[in-house]
């Protein structure tokens, strides 16, 4: 991918995030991550936070990270976790530790 020229990346399937971020951090910035089909539209209003926290402190700590939904956001998904969802995207800077 970076051979190709690309400086970014959404999710691709059949990879972790946390792969993908760890071969080739500092290389491309990444996008998404957290899961349409089953944390946002299955999970409980915890479950969303907890995802969400983990994917800005794992994959944002160093820069190079974009904090959303794995794809566009689909009505299926309760109104409370969308709500969640965001309320950690505002206050991103209270859960990125120096690490």
């Amino acid at each position: 991918m970076c051979d190709l020229g690309m400086t970014g990346q959404g999710r691709i399937v059949y990879f972790s995030e946390f792969e993908i971020y760890r071969k080739f951090y500092g290389k491309i910035a990444f996008m998404g991550g957290l899961s349409i089909q089953k944390t946002m539209p299955f999970g409980s209003e915890p479950e969303v936070i907890k995802e969400s926290i983990l994917l800005i402190n794992e994959l944002g700590k160093h820069g190079g990270y974009i904090f959303s939904p794995s794809h566009a956001l689909t009505p299926d998904i309760p109104v409370k976790n969308m709500e969640a969802m965001l309320k950690v995207a505002g206050n991103q800077e209270k859960y990125l530790n120096d690490g």
